[in-house]
């Protein structure tokens, strides 16, 4: 009798504790935009008596695009209402420091974005360091 009220016991937390376990997710994702330059003669300089150098061979980061990785997420709190969050950074593939190329000033690990906010059935609502909507404006309309 002990063990059977044991088993249901066991039968009947298990059931419940499936039944509240909330859905979350979280995704690591990124770009990778590198590759290798070849330059011939003076092209660096505009200057009509540079000398000659040659040719040089580079590894280049960022040929169109940053390179750049980041983490984001979503914790299921229930009822439809879910807390988000973000976090992306550019770096540099060719000696790995977190910043662009060109901002030699900003070395934050997360400066592209670095949000958290909550979804439900009202849309949703993000805090935090974001891309301004002008690059989007920007994205849609560039040839």
């Amino acid at each position: 009798m002990k063990s059977k009220l044991k088993l249901s016991s066991i039968a009947a937390l298990a059931m419940f504790a499936t039944a509240a376990h909330a859905q979350s997710s979280v995704t690591l994702y990124g770009v990778l935009d590198s590759g290798l330059l070849y330059q011939s003669t003076s092209a660096a300089s505009f200057q009509p008596h540079a000398p000659n150098l040659g040719h040089v061979y580079q590894l280049k980061d960022g040929g169109i695009y940053a390179s750049y990785w980041g983490l984001k997420g979503s914790e299921d709190i229930g009822g439809g209402y879910k807390i988000n969050f973000k976090l992306q950074g550019s770096f540099n593939t060719t000696n790995g420091k977190f910043g662009l190329s060109d901002t030699p000033g900003t070395t934050a690990m997360f400066n592209q974005y670095a949000t958290v906010g909550a979804s439900g059935p009202f849309g949703s609502i993000d805090a935090g360091r974001q891309i301004i909507p002008m690059i989007y404006a920007m994205a849609e309309t560039d040839v």
